[in-house]
């Protein structure tokens, strides 16, 4: 019969093995999520409107495409969103709506990265980080 100590050992043993067989989901990691996702789709556009809201540039941006998105539970849920943008044909001065903008021509698009913080139960999202790259 095993001792108590050895036993404690071998389950930590275990517990271990099987995290590390099985540990393809952390607790507090970094984890991919489909980019056609509702809930990744509804952050991407509030990610974009307050990047719109707080650039000094002159133009309105839009989504051309989402890249890939990862999420990560914390003190709500982080989103990290790379997505595709490109600018518009409309001046931010301008009283146009924003979703009948079109893309300008040559089309100026951007690589960004955006991290989202969204806490559910109190119903708030927080754009976090965003940086962007002017595409070749």
């Amino acid at each position: 019969m095993m001792s108590a100590g050895l036993c404690s050992r071998v389950l930590v043993a275990l517990s271990l093995l099987s995290f590390y067989v099985y540990g393809a989901i952390l607790v507090g990691g970094l984890h991919d999520e489909d980019p056609s996702d509702p809930e990744v789709v509804q952050n991407v556009n509030f990610a974009i409107n307050e990047f719109n809201q707080r650039s000094n540039g002159e133009y309105y941006y839009k989504l051309l495409k989402i890249v890939s998105a990862q999420y990560q539970v914390v003190a709500g849920i982080r989103y990290v969103l790379n997505v595709e943008v490109g600018r518009t044909d409309c001046k931010k001065a301008s009283t146009i709506e924003e979703s009948s903008c079109h893309d300008s021509e040559p089309a100026k698009t951007f690589l960004c990265t955006f991290s989202v913080l969204e806490v559910p139960w109190e119903s708030s999202k927080t754009l976090l980080t965003s940086t962007c790259k002017v595409q070749q």
